[in-house]
């Protein structure tokens, strides 16, 4: 495959550098140590390389150390320095999707939940982020590309006059004069194999985007009571959009993407932001619309292997991803500062009695409360303002 070599490629063993160093140049090696990824900046080298017209771009980390002392020994040769990329790592954690502003500070937002979740959130100190495709339980057409816009895609892409492509002699080359050797590839062909890498590129978004979904209302939702909690004994984590994006803190080695769900027919609507390849992550169908959803992505670009490890390799082949997805994480918890996240602690108007001062109870044992006095954790959990039927 030309191009980008892939995790599983290049991790088994020292035999694909070693059949990628015959034949090719080393143009660039650079050690990063600034890259923010969701676990952490793991240092790693950024190894570019030309074969005839062809280039590749890949990633080899400290800790392969094999790797590490081959491609250091591959720079001496080429009588390459090894350079060494010093930008640092962004303050900022949370961001808007696409650069479009999101609603004020102050807005109120809120994340409906069970007992079960609430435990996970506060003994952990985090939100979950749940991996997209998991919600096609709720919805089936969570994260899927609307029709109409893959459409649009399908007649820019037979509409584009691409470079000639050649190939032959061991390798593919785009543009320039043709070898002697080689052969051209149909236009055909051509638009067949950009077409199903746009395919792969919108559906492994799905795959590896990870997201956490909260309300925008002033007020309490029976619906969200109903849907999210399932039965009598349910929480309401009220915030506002201020307070969640302040909770991640700063200089942590992790970005955030917020934005504000877009809601549409999925046969005849196309998102605002369309060009976007995590457009279809932020729009969900119109009967969803009474969510009013606001929500964070994490999404796993797989330079560092940033979410799903080691053991997982990271792909670019939407068959070998679904064939792996049972060893992929189904999502990952997110640490937070749930002291500035949390405005208030709301009881499902549906609760039992007792349901309150255990909660309460469970507040004033967790060790991120500790500081707060007895006064202010009772004023933290609070009933609901809604009124039903007994």
């Amino acid at each position: 495959m030309a191009g980008v070599i892939s995790h599983s490629e290049y991790r088994m063993n020292l035999d694909s550098l070693l059949q990628l160093k015959k034949g090719s140049n080393l143009e660039k090696i650079e050690r990063v140590a600034c890259e923010r990824g969701i676990t952490g900046v793991d240092p790693h080298f950024n190894i570019s390389v030309k074969n005839g017209e062809s280039s590749t771009n890949f990633n080899v980390f400290e800790k392969d150390a094999d790797l590490t002392t081959f491609v250091q020994e591959w720079a001496v040769e080429a009588g390459l320095d090894i350079l060494v990329r010093e930008v640092e790592i962004s303050e900022t954690v949370f961001s808007e999707f696409n650069n479009e502003k999101l609603p004020e500070d102050e807005t109120v937002i809120w994340r409906y939940m069970d007992l079960s979740k609430f435990l996970s959130m506060i003994t952990t100190g985090s939100l979950w982020f749940a991996r997209l495709d998991k919600n096609w339980e709720v919805d089936p057409l969570e994260g899927k590309v609307p029709k109409l816009q893959w459409e649009l895609i399908e007649s820019r892409i037979q509409n584009t006059n691409f470079a000639p492509k050649y190939t032959g002699n061991g390798k593919v080359q785009s543009g320039g004069e043709m070898e002697a050797g080689m052969s051209l590839v149909s236009e055909e062909t051509v638009r067949k194999e950009h077409l199903e890498i746009q395919k792969n590129q919108y559906e492994l978004t799905t795959y590896n985007s990870y997201v956490t979904c909260w309300n925008l209302s002033k007020h309490e939702s029976y619906h969200m009571w109903k849907l999210y909690c399932g039965h009598h004994n349910g929480i309401a984590i009220k915030s506002t959009v201020g307070r969640l994006s302040d909770s991640f803190g700063k200089n942590k080695n992790f970005s955030v993407l917020g934005g504000v769900v877009e809601y549409l027919d999925h046969e005849k609507g196309v998102p605002k932001n369309k060009d976007n390849l995590l457009s279809h992550v932020f729009c969900k169908s119109l009967p969803y619309s009474f969510e009013s959803e606001l929500r964070l992505c994490i999404h796993d670009h797989g330079f560092t292997n940033d979410v799903i490890g080691d053991l997982v390799p990271y792909s670019i082949d939407v068959e070998e991803v679904q064939s792996m997805l049972s060893n992929y994480q189904s999502g990952f918890n997110v640490g937070v500062d749930l002291e500035s996240l949390i405005e208030e602690i709301v009881i499902s108007p549906y609760a039992d009695p007792w349901f309150r001062d255990m909660v309460k109870s469970l507040i004033s044992r967790n060790s991120t409360f500790h500081d707060k006095t007895e006064s202010i954790n009772l004023k933290l959990v609070s009933e609901s303002s809604m009124k039903v039927n007994s």
